[in-house]
């Protein structure tokens, strides 16, 4: 499966906990957080001059909130798909 299938994948089954999840789903899904949980730190970083470190931004927040339950969503599909 490809990044953006993955991801688009991830997004529209995220309220579907009895599947199951490929390795690659996973793992693009997880390396698109990275991607956007950075893009929105240095977002938060020009726009509102939040420190990196100490706060957590608007952007960031808001990003986080997106990504959880489909981030948790396939990690229960993934220990499914391990028989867990």
């Amino acid at each position: 499966m490809n990044f953006k299938t993955a991801v688009k994948h991830s997004f529209k089954t995220a309220l579907q906990f009895n599947t199951r999840a490929s390795r690659s789903e996973y793992w693009n899904f997880a390396l698109f957080t990275v991607l956007v949980t950075f893009a929105a730190t240095v977002l938060d970083k020009m726009l509102f001059n939040t420190p990196v470190p100490a706060e957590t931004g608007i952007i960031s927040s808001i990003s986080a909130l997106i990504l959880f339950i489909p981030g948790l969503s396939l990690m229960i599909k993934r220990l499914h798909d391990l028989d867990r």
